[in-house]
């Protein structure tokens, strides 16, 4: 991790050439997993206009994935969008880089970065490429990313999030960054490894093993999984290629399976699963 005094060593040799906004602070949920934020025209200078950002979050199985949309109207390739989630677990979201924040480019490149309250600063080291996908069109910048819960150090079954985005076209003096308020991220990680466990004993009963589960989402009141598994073969006295079988499940919340369709059968296991 690179200290959070190089960091400051990097913020006292740029001259910030942008105002950082408001947080947005009219927060408007659009449902359980889905918020917008608005900036007006005098809170920014990124758009003529309102500029829209909107995040959409699910969970499968030890993964969050994140959609993040914003209506900026120009491309750049340095345009960022920042994510800091509070991985020291102190309950707030730190500024420096201690929480370790994640840096988007709209190159599909990354690079360390800190929290600083003008948005991020990126380390002067080569950029690789990031965990996410960009697009652009139209309608603005679309994010895609995904975390698994260790990455996040995720203890608990909620954690906080910052999102900031940087346009870099904006000239100096001007609102070229806004913050969103933090967002409390919401997983049912506890939820979720029960309904593993039922379902890897209820496969058990039927001879099969779990061998890997390759779409989970939540249902009203219940769950839909796609998962291959496998039978044992430890009873013959040569080894052989596996057969393995793509199941379509749906499980209530309490743990009663509700369907349960064989909808393929072979040696390989294709992903996603082959629907009839």
């Amino acid at each position: 991790m690179i200290t959070i005094l190089a960091f400051v060593c990097l913020i006292s040799s740029i001259l910030f050439w942008q105002e950082i906004s408001e947080k947005g602070k009219n927060l408007m949920p659009l449902g359980n997993e889905t918020y917008k934020f608005t900036w007006t025209q005098e809170q920014q200078d990124i758009v003529q206009g309102i500029l829209v950002l909107e995040l959409t979050y699910f969970q499968s199985l030890d993964r969050l994935h994140f959609t993040v949309k914003i209506n900026d109207d120009e491309f750049n390739p340095h345009d960022y969008l920042g994510m800091t989630f509070d991985k020291n677990g102190n309950g707030v979201i730190d500024l420096g880089d201690s929480d370790e924040p994640y840096g988007l480019w709209a190159n599909n490149m990354t690079a360390p970065a800190a929290l600083t309250d003008k948005g991020l600063v990126f380390a002067e080291v080569m950029p690789k490429k990031g965990p996410h996908i960009c697009k652009f069109d139209s309608a603005g910048y679309t994010f895609e990313v995904s975390f698994s819960k260790s990455e996040l150090n995720l203890t608990k079954n909620s954690t906080l999030l910052r999102i900031c985005f940087g346009d870099k076209d904006v000239a100096y003096g001007k609102i070229g960054v806004v913050c969103t308020d933090d967002i409390i991220i919401k997983g049912q990680w506890q939820q979720i490894i029960k309904i593993k466990n039922d379902i890897t004993r209820y496969l058990a009963k039927k001879g099969e093993r779990l061998y890997r589960i390759t779409y989970f989402a939540k249902t009203n009141g219940g769950w839909y999984l796609e998962l291959y598994t496998t039978k044992n073969i430890n009873t013959h006295p040569y080894s052989r290629e596996p057969t393995f079988y793509g199941h379509i499940i749906e499980i209530s919340d309490k743990g009663e399976i509700l369907k349960d369709e064989v909808v393929y059968t072979g040696h390989e296991m294709i992903i996603p699963i082959p629907k009839k």
